[in-house]
């Protein structure tokens, strides 16, 4: 049975709403209660952040992540009638920072062809849908999909998407995105962190390839 709970969800959307905002507070006070003036500063004010705090925060992007990197890595046929080759999936990282689950998982596309360059969401027979990826607490039965504030009839929670399905999931969209042979494509995702004391967890990514097994989940 699946099962997440509303309080978990709740609470995901208020931690990554906090990593929009600043913290809010006025400067040091003397004895009178005035606030004293800031010391004079050369360093340029920081802008305040344009994101919605209903919005998590994309993670800084790793410029120097490589399949080496991974903790565990499935090779699998590309899906479809679009290309002929393989897929080589890495899982990075399933990072728990209070109410929020962060996954981090890249694509190795090789080509029979290695001139040819395919879209992303062409190399798996979803469609537009792509790859909805869950994680799964056996032990406790319970299984956490991508939160997303749209709903669709034809898709449960959000992942990796494209097209109508995109809209308001919380993971890195999939868009026209071109993959070329033998280039590294990440992908991240939001989850609700495990309800369960839990140190393990199966991470389910590709319908019909096996999932990666007894994922650490850093903290």
């Amino acid at each position: 049975m699946v099962s997440r709970s509303l309080t978990t969800i709740i609470g995901l959307t208020g931690v990554l709403a906090l990593t929009g905002c600043g913290t809010l507070g006025g400067g040091p006070q003397d004895d009178s209660g005035q606030e004293s003036p800031e010391p004079a500063s050369e360093e340029s004010p920081e802008v305040a952040s344009e994101e919605s705090p209903d919005e998590p925060r994309e993670p800084a992007e790793d410029v120097t992540l490589t399949m080496d990197d991974a903790v565990q890595t499935i090779t699998y046929p590309i899906q479809g009638s679009f290309a002929e080759g393989e897929v080589t999936m890495g899982l990075h990282s399933l990072e728990v920072v209070d109410d929020a689950m962060l996954l981090t998982v890249s694509f190795m596309p090789e080509y029979e062809d290695p001139s040819a360059v395919h879209l992303f969401q062409n190399l798996h027979s979803l469609g537009s849908t792509t790859l909805l990826p869950v994680v799964n607490d056996r032990e406790n039965l319970k299984a956490y999909h991508v939160p997303r504030q749209t709903t669709n009839q034809f898709a449960q929670g959000g992942g990796w998407l494209g097209g109508s399905f995109a809209t308001g999931a919380w993971a890195s969209p999939v868009g026209d995105i071109e993959a070329q042979h033998g280039e590294l494509i990440t992908h991240w995702a939001y989850f609700p962190a495990p309800e369960d004391d839990i140190d393990t967890v199966d991470v389910a990514v590709v319908p019909g390839v096996q999932e990666f097994q007894d994922v650490e989940i850093q903290r």
